[in-house]
């Protein structure tokens, strides 16, 4: 069975050429410190409630990024986080004859985007919480 060896080291070199740069490098979540003025809202990420302010929140980079802010005597305070552009992406290109797999791996797992994992601030505005308000991100 030794001439089957050359075919398995070939299988697990095009397994390996198959991941992208970012799904291989920095596959997330990303960790995002949360916090608001007054303290203690309960804090939503698409729909899920996810703590309570000061918190830091895992962004599955699969979701929409939206933040829902809710603390009783304020307004619902809704805060949109963008994707960015994963810089490990570009690995893919230095690596040129890979692009392609390494490409279709990182969209596959929705690495080819990345949540800033700046802070997030909110200053809630006093109100009924049946009111919103979306506010800009920092």
């Amino acid at each position: 069975m030794p001439h089957r060896r050359p075919i398995v080291v070939a299988a697990i070199a095009l397994s390996a050429l198959c991941a992208g740069c970012a799904t291989l490098v920095d596959a997330g979540p990303d960790m995002v410190p949360v916090h608001s003025s007054p303290e203690g809202a309960r804090v939503s990420l698409d729909g899920v409630p996810v703590g309570v302010t000061p918190c830091t929140v895992a962004m599955d980079r699969k979701g929409e990024g939206l933040f829902a802010f809710e603390l009783e005597g304020h307004k619902t305070t809704l805060l949109d986080r963008e994707k960015v552009l994963h810089g490990w992406i570009f690995g893919n290109i230095v690596f040129g004859w890979l692009a392609p797999a390494g490409v279709v791996a990182d969209l596959a797992t929705s690495s080819q985007g990345k949540y800033s994992t700046d802070p997030i601030d909110v200053t809630l505005e006093p109100g009924r919480p049946s009111d919103r308000v979306t506010v800009a991100p920092h």
